[in-house]
């Protein structure tokens, strides 16, 4: 399945007008709006190969894994802190937001790449009395409340927060709560790809959505709660790439 070039989310980082069509994402963990191809991450910006044909039978082979798993659609949609690996080659990358509101491939190490950070989106309670929490790149997590009652760490898991997890089997490694002090990063609107510590956040009200400002190298930027990810406490649990390190030189240059 195809879609224009022109009409794609603006998210792709592929030229609009070289050709009239590119891949079409598939309904899955991400959104389509915040999330690329697996195919068009195989061709497109890895450039292991040059033809769709090509990458699809790359993909087909198992020779592509997403978080610690082999993925073999390559309509797959691959968004922010995902994790890709290609075992054959060694290499190792982190989706991660850039200026300019595209998403880009980030060189990780081997160990980086047994973790992942996730955003918690919904927390509620199931049948079964099980506590679910909800991660922004479509997990769930379950917990009986008779663990949630003993464990005062998982009575404090609130929407907003990140875990650190383990990969492929999801364990938690940390808890990351939303509060000011924090480091946080813009993954998706006009700031995506700043990074800085949480300074404010404002809560919201019946006509605005809840905002939070970071603050970087002595710049503030704000945004919507919801477009920001936490991913340290004293410093950031991810490395990151100098464009989102420098944003701020990169921002003054613009202007």
């Amino acid at each position: 399945m195809h879609q224009k070039r022109l009409s794609a989310p603006k998210i792709l980082p592929i030229p609009r007008k070289e050709h009239k069509f590119t891949v079409k994402t598939m309904p899955g963990p991400h959104p389509k709006e915040r999330a690329i191809p697996l195919l068009i991450i195989v061709r497109d910006i890895l450039k292991y190969c040059s033809t769709y044909r090509e990458a699809k039978s790359i993909i087909a082979r198992k020779e592509i894994y997403v978080d610690g798993r082999p993925i073999r659609h390559h309509q797959f949609p691959v968004g922010v802190m995902d994790v890709i690996t290609v075992p054959r080659l060694k290499q190792a990358f982190r989706v991660l937001p850039t200026i300019g509101e595209k998403l880009t491939l980030h060189p990780i190490t081997e160990d980086e790449a047994q973790f992942k950070i996730v955003r918690i989106n919904g927390k509620r309670l199931v049948k079964g009395g099980k506590l679910q929490l909800n991660s922004h790149d479509g997990r769930s997590f379950l917990f009986d409340l008779s663990d949630v009652r003993r464990d005062k760490k998982l009575k404090k898991y609130n929407v907003g927060d990140s875990l650190k997890i383990s990969l492929p089997d999801q364990e938690i490694l940390e808890h990351l709560p939303l509060k000011e002090g924090m480091y946080g990063l813009i993954v998706f609107g006009k700031n995506m790809g700043k990074v800085g510590k949480i300074e404010k956040i404002t809560p919201g009200t019946a006509f605005q959505k809840p905002l939070v400002t970071l603050s970087y190298d002595g710049h503030e930027v704000t945004t919507l709660l919801e477009y920001m990810i936490i991913i340290g406490k004293d410093e950031p649990e991810i490395t990151l790439p100098e464009e989102i390190l420098k944003w701020p030189e990169i921002e003054a240059s613009r202007t």
